[in-house]
C-alpha cells in the first residue's frame, strides 16, 4: 500500500473536497492548509528568504528622499567642451586707442555709400535708395523691352555694392559715352549758340548685349540724380574718373598751430630725466623725478609759455598729455629696489 492510500484510511475526509472549507471561504473565513493537516513541512524557498540587510535597505527606501544641497557639485569639474573658444586677453595699453569704426559720422557715411537709410548730421531721415519706375511707353528705345525688372535690380545691387563715390562715378561713365555736338554758322559766319555742347548716350551690358537706353531709364535704374552724373562726366578724362571728394579736408578753425606744439616738445625735452635703477640697466627707459608728474610739468609749460606767445596759442592741457603720450616714451619716478 502507498502511503496516500493510509492517509485516506485514517482521515478519509481529507481526499474529498470538503463543503464546509469552501463555505468558509465564501464567508471570508481563514481555511487551514491542508499540507499543515497532514503535518507535512514545506521547505521554504531559498529566493523568499530575505536577510537583516535587505530589510535594513527597504526601511531607507521607504525614507522620503532629502533634498540636494544647492553649490558646487564634489569631485573634479567636468571638462570644457570641444567648441568652447577662450576670449582673448586684453592687451594693457597706456591710453585709450581710436576706433573709427564706431564713430557715428563713419557709420552714417557707410550707410549712405550703400545706399541704405541713415539720419544726417541735422537728424534728418534720408530714405533708402530703390529701383525707380519709368514710362518708357513713348522712349525712342522702348527701354522697358529691352532690359526687364529682374536685370534692372541686379544692375542696381551691382552699382550701390561698390564702397566708394569714386568707383561709382567709373561706373557711370564706363556705361555712357559723351561727344561733343555740331558746331553750325549762320550767315554771317558766326557760331549759332547752342543748347547743348555735349551728346551723352546710355546703356547697359545684359548678357554681354549692351542695350541703349535713354537717360531717365539710365538714373532711374541707378536711383541717383541728375548732378551726380553730370559731375562724373566733369572730372571724366580718358575714360577714368580723376576728381577728388574734397568734403571734410578743409582745415578746422580751432587746430593748433605748429609752433604751439613744437613750444611743447622743446618743453618736455628740457625737462631733467634720469637712468632706471641698477637692477634695471638692460632697458633704455627714462625717468623724470619722483616730484614731478604731468599736472606738473603742464603748469610749468604754462608759466614758461606765459609771456612768449598770446594766450589764445597756449595747448589745452588734453592736447599736452596726447602729444607727450603719442610721441614720448617718457615715466615717471623709476621703481625703487634694494
Amino acid at each position: 500500500m502507498s502511503s496516500n492510500d493510509i492517509v485516506h484510511i485514517l482521515n478519509p475526509k481529507l481526499g474529498e473536497p470538503q463543503l464546509e472549507d469552501e463555505q468558509k471561504q465564501q464567508e471570508g473565513l481563514t481555511v487551514p492548509d491542508e499540507n499543515i493537516i497532514r503535518g507535512i513541512e514545506i521547505p521554504e524557498d531559498e529566493n523568499n528568504i530575505k536577510s537583516p540587510k535587505e530589510d535594513r535597505i527597504n526601511e531607507y527606501c521607504n525614507t522620503p528622499l532629502k533634498p540636494k544641497k544647492k553649490g558646487r557639485p564634489k569631485g573634479k569639474p567636468q571638462r570644457k567642451a570641444s567648441n568652447f573658444m577662450t576670449p582673448p586677453k586684453k592687451s594693457l595699453i597706456r591710453n585709450r586707442k581710436a576706433k573709427p569704426e564706431t564713430w557715428k559720422k563713419n557709420i552714417r557715411k557707410k550707410l549712405r555709400l550703400s545706399g541704405k537709410e541713415y539720419i544726417s548730421a541735422k537728424g534728418k531721415v534720408v530714405e533708402e535708395k530703390k529701383v525707380k519706375s519709368v514710362d518708357c511707353s513713348k522712349c525712342t528705345y522702348k527701354c522697358n523691352l529691352g532690359i526687364d525688372d529682374k536685370h534692372r535690380q541686379q544692375i542696381f545691387t551691382t552699382f550701390w555694392s561698390l564702397d566708394t563715390d569714386a568707383r561709382k562715378k567709373d561706373f557711370i561713365i564706363a556705361n555712357a559715352t559723351q561727344k561733343k555736338t555740331r558746331t553750325y554758322l549762320n550767315d554771317n559766319d558766326e557760331p549759332v549758340q547752342k543748347k547743348r555742347n555735349v551728346h551723352r548716350s546710355y546703356s547697359f551690358n545684359v548678357d554681354g548685349n549692351h542695350v541703349k537706353i535713354c537717360k531717365n531709364f539710365f538714373l532711374a535704374t541707378l536711383g541717383i540724380g541728375e548732378a551726380f552724373a553730370n559731375h562724373a562726366f566733369k572730372n571724366e578724362q580718358d575714360g577714368v574718373y580723376i576728381g577728388e571728394d574734397k568734403r571734410g579736408k578743409h582745415v578746422p578753425y580751432n587746430k593748433t598751430t605748429n609752433t604751439a606744439m613744437d613750444l611743447v616738445r622743446h618743453h618736455i625735452e628740457s625737462c631733467p630725466l634720469g637712468d632706471g635703477h641698477y637692477t634695471c640697466k638692460i632697458s633704455n627707459r627714462k625717468y623724470f623725478g619722483a616730484d614731478v608728474n604731468i599736472k606738473r610739468m603742464y603748469e610749468l609749460y604754462i608759466e614758461q609759455c606765459k609771456d612768449q606767445i598770446p594766450e589764445k596759442d597756449i595747448v589745452s592741457q588734453a592736447v599736452y598729455r596726447k602729444i607727450f603720450n603719442e610721441e614720448y616714451k617718457l615715466f615717471y619716478s623709476c621703481t625703487k629696489k634694494d
